[in-house]
């Protein structure tokens, strides 16, 4: 048959492999002029039963043991098809409760390598019940302990649509997708839309080595694995789980891994151990964007490590953007962190996180000591728990950080602009910020220079942030009076004065101003003030670091 002959439509597996060359891929749904099934190919097997469409299996008299026979080469046998002039292999579902069988990884792989071929594997027809409460009944049940379901090393363009797989709980994949770039040069260019995967994956549902730009629209993806070290999505420049194909040599060494974007679904990890995750991101991987997923990292009551765990042992993670990420609420029971940064010594670049509810034990973002980022943008985050919201020990420069009341720990701050309650900033030191406080702190004055007879009562201890420009005001009433020399120190400013500033004294009751002083350090050096008994207002304006 001569190639050409591709161009009409190739029914290739008993289980209801169909390649649709792009050209008709409209018209699949009509009867084929040429049909060539895994059966027929075999033994030469007609169709038995044409009540059903040309594209279910039930037409070849397959659906004694559903789920129990092995079509692992009739599905092959058409993404080898797909491979040489493209098309679309479609994978029918049989109209019973129970899937195809696969017994080993189905191969993806260019026929001569790096000269890929672009292709679409879709699933039409299968009964999908309950996502989220089972049971789950995929067209496709992979039950081998292989790399993967589908191995992609080398590969460009695939598309996958609707494509749906579940695993054998005691024999499973390491993982469902692999894209890995090959010997011979880069993997690009594979979408995912409307992908449906639930099953046990030992290292992850999707893993990602070298390949770049991909885009996955709207996937539901959850991993039931009990490995450790687990994640549902891992994007690796370093081939961290050290994955090798049977098809394809695997590249070796560091690989640049950009431009991957995520729009909508969900992404469940269920192992709930420690070292488990839902994103992994590891090394030379740039260009993340999450927008809108709805993630967990739990199993009963117990949680995970973390929704979005950075690896930067070997290179920092940049240009990381995550938006209206919601995690799902298991009573409770949190993975540790929500976003995580650990590894070498290294500093990350533009990250920017907004709208996200990253409930956790620990941390809403948590970075290793040894770990610096430069151009962070936090805004509109939501929590659960005040404390450990945002703990970055080593340096933040050049962010904007909008942080309300969840606790915001830095190391050392370098022209940041910081909005939210200081009340829970713990600040080791800063230079060049400027912030707005949306709380109101108080401050304690340090009276005992005063000379004060009778009783003293101190109000309105109040002090406001503007940028790096602080005002600080307290009132101050004797039942006799109160005086003090010119220069004395009222001690006990909440923040200390880089530059001096100006202090007025205003007596309340008649709104005259007594005198003006200056500031100093973490002092007002007050002007001289006679004994009076009126209420006496204090008020500081000066410049922080």
């Amino acid at each position: 048959m001569h190639r050409r002959d591709l161009s009409k439509i190739l029914v290739a597996s008993a289980a209801g492999a169909v390649l649709v060359p792009k050209r008709t891929e409209a018209r699949a749904s009509s009867a084929p002029c040429c049909v060539r099934t895994a059966a027929e190919i075999r033994a030469k097997v007609t169709p038995t039963d044409t009540s059903y469409p040309p594209m279910w299996p039930e037409r070849y008299g397959l659906n004694e043991k559903p789920g129990t026979t092995d079509m692992t080469a009739a599905v092959q046998a058409a993404i080898d098809v797909a491979k040489v002039g493209g098309g679309t292999v479609v994978l029918n579902g049989n109209g019973s409760v129970w899937p195809y069988l696969l017994t080993r990884a189905l191969d993806c792989t260019p026929i001569t390598p790096g000269t890929p071929v672009g292709f679409t594997i879709r699933c039409e027809g299968h009964m999908l019940a309950d996502t989220n409460n089972g049971p789950y009944y995929p067209p496709l049940l992979a039950r081998h302990t292989g790399v993967a379901v589908f191995d992609c090393t080398g590969s460009y363009g695939i598309n996958f649509e609707n494509v749906a797989v579940g695993t054998d709980t005691a024999a499973f994949p390491k993982t469902c997708f692999f894209l890995a770039r090959s010997s011979f040069g880069n993997s690009q260019f594979h979408r995912f839309t409307n992908c449906r995967v639930i099953g046990q994956f030992s290292v992850a549902v999707l893993y990602n080595y070298g390949s770049e730009d991909d885009v996955h629209m709207g996937c539901y993806f959850r991993n039931a694995a009990g490995t450790p070290g687990t994640s549902v999505v891992c994007i690796t420049g370093n081939n961290t789980a050290g994955l090798s194909s049977p098809f394809a040599t695997v590249a070796k060494r560091a690989q640049s891994t950009i431009d991957h974007s995520f729009f909508g679904g969900q992404y469940f990890n269920e192992t709930a151990d420690l070292t488990s995750d839902v994103f992994h991101l590891e090394g030379n991987v740039q260009n993340v964007r999450l927008y809108g997923q709805w993630v967990d990292c739990t199993k009963g009551p117990s949680g995970g490590r973390a929704l979005i765990y950075c690896d930067s042992t070997h290179a920092p993670i940049n240009m990381l953007e995550v938006h209206g990420m919601q995690v799902e609420n298991p009573a409770g029971a949190y993975q540790d962190y929500g976003i995580y940064m650990g590894g070498g010594t290294n500093t990350a670049t533009t990250w920017r996180l907004d709208n996200c509810y990253l409930a956790h034990n620990v941390a809403w973002l948590k970075f290793a000591p040894d770990q610096n980022i430069q151009q962070l943008s936090i805004s509109n985050a939501y929590f659960n728990i005040v404390n450990g919201g945002v703990v970055i020990p080593g340096i933040v420069s050049n962010s904007n950080m909008q942080t309300d009341v969840m606790e915001l720990t830095i190391g050392t701050s370098r022209n940041n602009i910081l909005q939210g309650s200081s009340l829970h900033w713990r600040i080791g030191s800063r230079t060049g910020d400027s912030w707005i406080d949306t709380s109101v702190p108080s401050w304690t004055p340090l009276t005992s220079a005063l000379k004060v007879a009778g009783a003293l009562r101190v109000a309105g201890e109040r002090v406001a942030y503007h940028g790096q420009r602080v005002t600080v005001t307290c009132q101050m009433q004797a039942s006799v009076s109160i005086a003090c020399a010119a220069g004395t120190a009222l001690a006990g400013l909440p923040i200390a004065s880089v530059i001096d500033g100006e202090c007025r004294v205003i007596d309340m009751t008649s709104s005259a101003l007594i005198g003006i002083g200056t500031t100093r350090g973490s002092s007002m050096i007050l002007p001289a003030v006679g004994a009076t008994g009126h209420t006496l207002l204090f008020i500081a304006e000066y410049f922080c670091s």
